[in-house]
């Protein structure tokens, strides 16, 4: 019986972290797609790749190109460099 508990008590534990970093994410994912203009969409970007950096390899780099280009874009060369220096940690 104690073991059940503890096994209910550490799912639900899971379960509390869990909610607040999804709605994180839906959030992020409506912020991309309502963003005003292509800076707020950079910063969301690079937000959403830190978001995925642990859990999902191909969406952080996918996130982190568009960032990268969008900067490019805008001749952001202080953005383009935090972000390149970004990738540089994110490949070794």
């Amino acid at each position: 019986m104690k073991q059940l508990i503890t096994v209910l008590l550490l799912a639900l534990s899971v379960f509390v972290v869990a909610q607040p970093q999804q709605n994180k994410l839906d959030s992020l994912h409506r912020a991309l797609k309502n963003a005003a203009n292509d800076t707020i969409r950079m910063y969301v970007l690079s937000q959403l790749r830190f978001y995925y950096y642990n859990n999902n390899f191909d969406s952080s780099d996918f996130n982190l190109a568009q960032s990268l280009s969008l900067a490019q874009k805008l001749k952001l060369k202080l953005f383009e460099a935090g972000i390149m220096s970004s990738q540089e940690y994110h490949f070794s």
